[in-house]
């Protein structure tokens, strides 16, 4: 498994109100996606629990959408160096980058898919760290191959799949 410096931050009160543990939780959750993904590498990644507002702006400013989402991940290596991760060929600490979620988006998600918002967060998690690691669905292979790893994972922590949708 790979070895991890994970620094949570949260700017948005909501998010200690809702999940008590989340740090610790975060934390386990990044582990598992960077054991099941990329060898015994130390690497360091940054979380900021954050809301709409705050992610919007980021949203706008550096994929040109106006609009809150639920998870932006900002990936520190470029695609050659996250080939000479996966490779194990990297020396020293590696820094992959930020993931910020934004609670207003995930709670509305989580009560729309009849899931706890404990288990869209662990998946917005996860999907975040997929993203500094490479990984997209941008064509539906890719996506697939993201999706099936997110099961995979998710289904280290008894979480359903995160795709079905609910009846």
């Amino acid at each position: 498994m790979a070895v991890a410096h994970i620094y949570v931050d949260a700017d948005h009160a909501a998010w200690s109100k809702q999940i008590s543990g989340l740090h610790r939780f975060i934390k386990k959750w990044i582990r598992v996606a960077l054991g099941k993904t990329i060898p015994n590498v130390a690497v360091d990644i940054g979380v900021l629990l954050s809301g709409d507002g705050r992610i919007r702006r980021l949203n706008r400013n550096f994929r040109g959408a106006d609009k809150p989402t639920n998870v932006l991940s900002f990936p520190a290596l470029n695609a050659s160096g996250i080939r000479r991760l996966r490779r194990g060929d990297m020396d020293g600490r590696v820094f992959l980058g930020d993931i910020i979620i934004a609670y207003q988006t995930v709670a509305r998600e989580a009560v729309e898919q009849k899931k706890s918002i404990t288990h869209h967060t662990a998946h917005m998690v996860v999907h975040g760290v997929l993203h500094l690691l490479g990984y997209d669905h941008r064509t539906d292979a890719m996506a697939r191959r993201m999706e099936k790893l997110e099961r995979e994972i998710l289904r280290e922590f008894g979480i359903a799949d995160p795709y079905l949708i609910a009846a």
